[in-house]
């Protein structure tokens, strides 16, 4: 980290420190709805905390015994950002903040990952009271300045769960051995690829609930394009999705119209939902003509909440109705 941004990260924490209601980006959780939950699965322990319209950390434990903390966002960075982690005092503890090293946040959805060492500090201060934040620069207002916080309201009856899960994942482990079946390990990421990473099920379908993930069984075709829930910037997966799209209209002779529909859950209002679908379709023809498909070719609209294609009733169905569609006409 270079020393100017060192220095305004340090800055930034005093200032947050000594100014706690003041006007920066702030994100985190209300006392009243703040939740700690872990995730439980044959190879791999999860503790999940959501940051409103921030993200969902993730504390998580393999049965090799190595744990790692990751941060997944809602609008991750274009661009590699540096960022410190801080651990400060509760509203209704005394102390001072401390300075707990720097990372980066890196331009995809699982954009903070820290290893053993930093994600056990950070553990320890949020089982001391502590709240625990991920300081930067905005990487859309580079003059403003943001911290993501992780707040200890609940922590600590979710973390003796995680830690039951911990001892179970290391007596079946020792039950692996004993029966003389070897030594390999799994990895903690499991069995189940969604768009961006591999994850384990259980913490697969807890990003789902929080729109962080794509749909359980999505579409093969590349002429759909997921998106998070509130949001209508592709992902990474979903980009690579859009570029075999448009390899397979720039080779079409015939010179096909492209028409782009977006479409929404059905949370939140008629009208946001309408625009928020119509936000999707730009993003998707933007990105069509970035990759050299002619403006002249596409048409994009809305459909808003009223073309659901699964129940939205559930996390999986909504994840599902999250999407731009994609439909080619001869001209």
């Amino acid at each position: 980290m270079s020393l100017p941004v060192r220095a305004f990260l340090l800055a930034l924490l005093t200032f947050v420190v000594a100014n706690p209601a003041s006007a920066y980006l702030r994100y985190e959780a209300p006392m009243a709805e703040a939740r700690w939950t872990v995730e439980t699965g044959p190879l791999a322990c999860h503790l999940t905390h959501p940051v409103p319209r921030f993200g969902v950390a993730v504390f998580s434990r393999s049965s090799t015994g190595e744990q790692t903390f990751r941060m997944f966002l809602y609008r991750p960075p274009q661009n590699p950002q540096e960022a410190r982690l801080a651990s400060m005092p509760s509203q209704w503890k005394y102390g001072a903040p401390r300075d707990m090293g720097a990372s980066e946040i890196h331009p995809e959805q699982e954009a903070l990952v820290l290893g053993h060492r930093l994600t056990n500090a950070l553990l320890q201060r949020l089982e001391a009271g502590d709240r625990v934040a991920i300081m930067y620069e905005d990487w859309y207002q580079p003059v403003d300045a943001g911290s993501a916080a992780m707040t200890p309201v609940g922590f600590r009856p979710a973390y003796r769960e995680y830690l039951q899960c911990i001892t179970g994942l290391q007596e079946r482990r020792f039950e692996h051995r004993s029966r003389g079946s070897g030594t390999a390990e799994h990895s903690m990421d499991g069995d189940i690829a969604t768009d961006d990473s591999a994850l384990s099920r259980p913490l697969a379908h807890a990003l789902r609930s929080h729109g962080l993930a794509a749909p359980e069984k999505p579409v093969e075709s590349p002429r759909v394009a997921y998106f998070v829930f509130d949001n209508s910037e592709l992902t990474f997966g979903e980009r690579e999705r859009l570029r075999v799209f448009a390899e397979e209209i720039l080779t079409d002779p015939s010179d096909p119209m492209v028409i782009i529909t977006g479409h929404t859950d059905n949370q939140g209002e008629e009208a946001y939902n309408n625009t928020l679908g119509e936000q999707r379709a730009h993003s998707v023809r933007a990105y069509l003509e970035k990759l050299g498909i002619p403006a002249r070719r596409i048409v994009h609209e809305s459909r808003g909440e009223f073309q659901p294609v699964a129940d939205n009733r559930d996390d999986d169905g909504r994840a599902q109705n999250r999407r731009a569609s994609l439909e080619t006409r001869r001209q």
